[in-house]
């Protein structure tokens, strides 16, 4: 794949509608959100909570602690209705990422460690709901900027640009933090990390100021958030997306907020040779966001998640009999085709919603998805955190065998994606079908009306 063509090609088509640096600070904007992600997900999170003396089941929550957060995307339908949603963007996104630098300043409080837990746990909750109040506004914002022909590109482009960006990024933190985890000294690197997620968030506000907001070509009838969702549950194709999204999320939410600790903890992998990982998978998401990116302008959203769905399940599949004895090649393994099945859902996975949702509606469908399947996927590591801190508590010992927590997880994790794929062929993609043949009949039948009247 060229991913110079893929760049060209967005040029050629790109409009010149007085938008266009706004596009590109949308690709700066995510990039910088990525950055500031990195720095409090994954392995640097867990070193941080580890250090603060956080469980591994803790640390899974805490991870998982978004998805709870969806809950208050309810805000974000009422928000919706008050253009331009920019001036409650940019206020609240920045609030969300000023209380995340400051995170890695707890280390550094006088106090013990339950006071350190519930003031860590209270400020990455205010942090995430925040960020999960704007962040379909966000999408809706700059989405509506591209045209709809060009989104998967544009979504592809975006992505490439925050992988590239983002894995010298993961590099770099990964290095510092070994360097003063050698050192003992743990807490000038949280010092340093928290320094530089205050220039992330200055440079993130700044996308967001220079950004330009669309004009509404009407003004959104106002409903209460009720009525909103109440619209959106009546329509048999967004009840149905509900219902494969919610299953996916249950099943990534099983294993994905346990892997950083199981990474670090049991299969004994240095922050270095995980983020080298990273640096190599993101290139390689480059070449398959880039393909996916290309193929989504000759193939339907719907035909890429039928790719991503049962490809995505083959790495948790390869996760099963990851060990310590196999740790860093499974591991690989696990990561390369993860990556491919996560780049077909990237493209595909919010465009599918906005390609069937009616614009006024498309910040409400957007949110309520997050937020059914955000409690869905909170319950499910609440439900099995305490499972993983009893595995370890007792040696990994299963039946008198040696059985890992996330080789179990990951094991229910393929059972549930199994259901999700069969879902998807047999009771969304038919809907899918149906509303495009319904669409299709439906712009034939005006073209014709008009013809007549003519």
């Amino acid at each position: 794949m060229n991913i110079k063509k893929l760049f060209s090609r967005m040029k050629r088509h790109s409009v010149n509608d007085g938008y266009r640096t706004s596009r590109i600070m949308y690709m700066l904007e995510a990039a910088f959100e990525y950055f500031i992600s990195i720095c409090m997900s994954g392995n640097f999170l867990a070193t941080l909570t580890s250090h603060i003396g956080f469980s591994d089941g803790t640390t899974a929550v805490i991870a998982n602690i978004s998805a709870f957060a969806g809950t208050f995307q309810l805000l974000s339908i009422y928000l919706s209705h008050k253009a331009p949603v920019k001036r409650w963007v940019i206020p609240i996104q920045f609030t969300s990422h000023f209380i995340i630098a400051s995170l890695f300043l707890v280390p550094f409080l006088s106090a013990g460690v339950a006071t350190k837990t519930a003031i860590f746990f209270v400020a990455i909750l205010a942090a995430r709901i925040l960020a999960t109040i704007v962040s379909p506004l966000k999408s809706t914002w700059f989405m509506n900027l591209v045209p709809m022909r060009e989104r998967g590109n544009y979504t592809a482009i975006l992505t490439i640009v925050s992988l590239i960006s983002g894995a010298a990024v993961s590099y770099g933190a990964a290095a510092l933090m070994e360097h003063y985890k050698a050192t003992d000294n743990l807490e000038g690197a949280f010092l340093i990390f928290s320094i530089f997620v205050f220039i992330f968030m200055i440079c993130h506000a700044l996308t967001l100021i220079l950004s330009k907001e669309k004009p509404r070509e009407a003004q959104l009838e106002k409903k209460s958030v009720f009525a909103s969702v109440g619209t959106l549950i009546k329509r048999p194709v967004y009840r149905k997306i509900l219902l494969v999204f919610c299953l996916y999320t249950v099943a990534n939410n099983i294993v994905s907020p346990f892997l950083a600790t199981y990474q670090n903890n049991q299969l004994k992998l240095s922050l270095v040779f995980i983020n080298t990982v990273g640096i190599f998978i993101s290139f390689f998401g480059v070449v398959t966001i880039a393909f996916f990116g290309k193929l989504s302008r000759n193939v339907q959203h719907k035909t890429m998640l039928l790719i991503a769905y049962p490809v995505i399940t083959l790495g948790y599949f390869v996760n099963i009999f990851t060990v310590p004895a196999n740790g860093a090649v499974m591991y690989i393994a696990y990561m390369v085709i993860l990556r491919i099945g996560a780049s077909a859902l990237a493209v595909s996975n919010t465009n599918i919603v906005l390609e069937v949702i009616p614009v006024e509606e498309q910040t409400a469908a957007l949110s309520l998805s997050t937020i059914i399947t955000g409690i869905a996927g909170f319950v499910v590591t609440l439900a099995v955190s305490p499972f993983v801190d009893y595995m370890l508590a007792n040696g990994s010992q299963l039946f008198g065998r040696t059985i890992y927590a996330q080789q179990i997880l990951s094991a229910a994790n393929v059972f549930i994606n199994i259901i999700v794929i069969l879902c998807y062929i047999f009771i969304l993609l038919p809907e899918l079908n149906g509303y495009e043949n319904r669409v299709i009949d439906s712009g034939s039948m005006d073209k014709k009306q008009t013809q007549e009247a003519s």
